[in-house]
């Protein structure tokens, strides 16, 4: 199952996680606070856009996974419409980000230091970065369903570190300006797009056209499909950005720019679970096909897959709770900011592993062509979400919507597995899953509690600290792993699997 198209991935994030670490302290003491909320607004309207991708990048890699030699040609088509609407909705961004700068300018944004005219034209920036840079989810989700996560991976690590490089020697040497900023992102965002396609072009070998193409045959033959994956992400982007719509509104814009900072804190959940993601969504897509007559065998790698991930996650999860205040003072080397943070994200931390996890069955859903159950559970949760918001947010701020988070993701692990469970019978017992990859490896955490208070009562050097953090997430991981006997076996086998892959 894990091979190097994986590790590459990981890599791939784990790499831009650490320059997104390296870079934020100077983002913050050369552009400023309120700069960095501008970075924030982009972060968000990028999320809340990608509703306009209407499932469609979700919908070709899932076709090209389970696409046979006779129907690579339509599938090619497929890409080929796909492409062509991405071009067009790329063109609606920049318009829209015009039209509405001066009412996000004048009438949304609580802007304290900043000339107006700087603010009005990052937004406009801030659309034009968001269009040069919206194929590229379709043209990875293309690549990694073709097994080409190695060249993806290869690419987000170049340009990553070519574009971090020369934002640090713009913003330290040249020019402070938010503008300048933007548009070295621009730049960078129009190469990684341009790059990507020509990897398209040459190894699925799928021939360039100038213009837009469309054929409306093959179009309805995936809309159903597509058009669920769009109200899924039209629900999910309401859960996961619920919080931010809020804030931005409620808070001033350096309140917010450190409420950002807390979310690039809990981004470090997501540098794990994504590369996971992209790997299992194709690979439960080719499996199902391969032994849609024995469900047992979907069974036991769904359940297996599951519980090596969670033995790996929940540590990872624990250990950036329980020393993240280590890590902000080494960090952000700022003690009142830390403060500020620290039980912002160890919230936001805890919601999103339990959000993690979830996206095995949700992979599921998606590879058995069953939308409409993810589709009902994130209606369900919509319910719970903007109330709870609306109340919270509005009485506490941002530690409001850092608490609203943890509770939806707890009535979603919760109810969204027995629901999916229920409705895909070869993804085995509900409360079995919930018992292997939730319940046993907080058990063992919660065990691991008193060595972490001693480390962290006895040890005076943060660099130390981590460490002896990182070692005991380690062995507590492996403990998860050896009392499952299943698991051991399964990791075994893993393990001489990617020693052949790497010989």
């Amino acid at each position: 199952m894990i091979s190097i198209e994986l590790l590459s991935s990981l890599f791939s994030s784990v790499w831009v996680a650490l320059l997104n670490i390296i870079l934020t302290p100077i983002y913050l003491k050369y552009l400023g606070s309120e700069s960095y909320g501008l970075i924030g607004v982009y972060t968000t309207l990028q999320t809340l856009l990608l509703v306009f991708d209407f499932g469609l990048a979700a919908t070709v890699g899932r076709e090209i996974s389970r696409s046979e030699s006779k129907h690579k040609k339509e599938t090619k088509k497929l890409f080929r419409i796909t492409s062509s609407i991405y071009i067009c909705i790329s063109a609606a961004i920049i318009l829209i980000s015009v039209l509405l700068s001066p009412f996000l300018t004048h009438n949304w944004l609580k802007n304290e230091q900043l000339p107006l005219n700087t603010i009005q034209s990052s937004i406009v920036l801030i659309g034009l970065l968001i269009a040069v840079r919206w194929p590229i989810p379709l043209y990875q989700s293309v690549l990694n369903s073709s097994k080409k996560m190695f060249l993806v991976s290869l690419v987000t690590i170049l340009l990553t570190t070519i574009t971090g490089v020369g934002c640090y020697f713009l913003i330290v040497g040249i020019s402070k300006s938010i503008l300048h900023f933007f548009l070295m992102q621009i730049l960078s965002g129009l190469v990684q797009t341009l790059i990507l396609r020509m990897l398209i072009w040459k190894h699925l070998q799928i021939r360039p056209i100038l213009g837009l193409y469309f054929n409306k045959r093959i179009f309805l033959k995936n809309w159903l499909f597509t058009k669920n994956l769009a109200l899924i992400g039209l629900t999910g982007l309401i859960l996961s950005q619920m919080d931010k719509i809020f804030l931005s509104k409620l808070l001033p814009l350096n309140e917010f720019g450190n409420y950002m900072i807390a979310t690039t804190l809990m981004g470090a959940i997501y540098l794990v679970i994504n590369p996971i993601f992209n790997f299992i969504y194709p690979y439960f897509s080719r499996i199902i096909i391969q032994y849609k007559s024995y469900e047992d065998n979907i069974s036991h790698i769904y359940q297996m897959s599951s519980m090596l991930f969670s033995s790996i996650l929940f540590p990872f999860v624990f250990y950036l709770i329980f020393f993240l205040n280590e890590f902000l003072q080494l960090w952000i080397r700022n003690p009142k900011l830390a403060e500020n943070i620290a039980p912002i994200a160890k919230l936001l931390i805890f919601g999103s592993g339990l959000h993690g996890i979830m996206y095995f069955p949700y992979a599921l859903t998606l590879a058995s062509g069953h939308p409409k159950i993810s589709l009902r559970i994130n209606l369900i949760l919509i319910f719970v979400t903007i109330p709870t918001m609306y109340i919270l947010a509005s009485k506490y701020g941002a530690i409001g919507g850092a608490i609203t988070w943890v509770t939806v993701q707890i009535c979603y692990i919760i109810f969204g597995t027995i629901i999916s469970h229920r409705q895909i019978y070869y993804a085995g017992s509900a409360s079995l899953w919930l018992f292997r990859c939730l319940f046993l490896p907080l058990f063992v955490l919660l065990l691991s509690i008193p060595i972490i208070l001693l480390i962290k009562s006895t040890i005076d050097s943060n660099p130390l600290k981590l460490l002896f953090g990182f070692i005991l997430m380690t062995l507590t991981s492996l403990t998860i792993i050896f009392i499952s006997p299943s698991l051991r076996r399964s990791s075994l086998k893993i393990i001489l699997n990617l020693k052949g892959n790497l010989s």
